[in-house]
């Protein structure tokens, strides 16, 4: 098996043993135990356990910004305009939440457990592979000027934590994951932001 095989299946039994017992309790032996690996091999690739864990979350990160890199995203005059390239951008972010369930899982616990690192980090990806993400949201506030009225991080906050909550809900199968559902839990991320226009 190439490196980087190695490497893949061990982030992938990181974030596996995270999804199902949390961020307290994680150890890199549990890794090497359930991957089938020496403990030197995983220290030699990644060298501490912040550093995989961090290789963990950066890989979903990109794998969610590359959700959005054939959108074609112009400059937006309405709010139906500024709607519906929010609810397309939307419902790609939720469906592959759903569908990476155990990655999904690992993202949120590294994203409350590092949550500083994490804003730190939002700079740079917002430049990268967020960034039509982040255009579509400035559109809309110029548009509504809500960044002038609220704290930007609170906005990102609700949008997408509040959308991890609903993707766990799914994932973990309390409520079903149908379009019907995804499109009800849209109603209501979109119904608070309208509160601030």
């Amino acid at each position: 098996m190439k490196q980087k095989d190695r490497e893949a299946c061990l982030m992938e039994a990181a974030m596996e043993i995270i999804a199902k017992n949390g961020m307290n309790s994680f150890a890199m032996k549990q890794v090497t135990t359930k991957a089938g690996v020496s403990e030197a091999l995983i220290y030699k690739y990644f060298g501490t356990k912040e550093k995989l864990l961090k290789k963990c979350y950066d890989t979903v990160n990109q794998q969610i910004g590359s959700l959005f890199e054939d959108m074609q995203v112009t400059m937006l005059q309405s709010q139906p305009g500024v709607h519906g390239l929010a609810h397309e951008m939307w419902m790609r972010y939720i469906q592959f939440l759903v569908k990476n369930d155990f990655r999904t899982l690992f993202y949120f616990e590294y994203r409350t457990a590092f949550e500083r690192e994490v804003r730190e980090d939002g700079d740079e990806a917002a430049k990268t592979y967020f960034k039509k993400f982040v255009f579509i949201f400035q559109q809309f506030d110029q548009m509504y000027h809500v960044f002038q009225r609220m704290n930007n991080q609170l906005f990102w906050t609700y949008i997408l934590d509040g959308t991890g909550l609903f993707a766990r809900r799914f994932i973990c199968q309390n409520i079903p994951a149908t379009a019907e559902n995804f499109e009800l839990a849209w109603k209501l991320i979109w119904g608070g932001i309208g509160g601030l226009i």
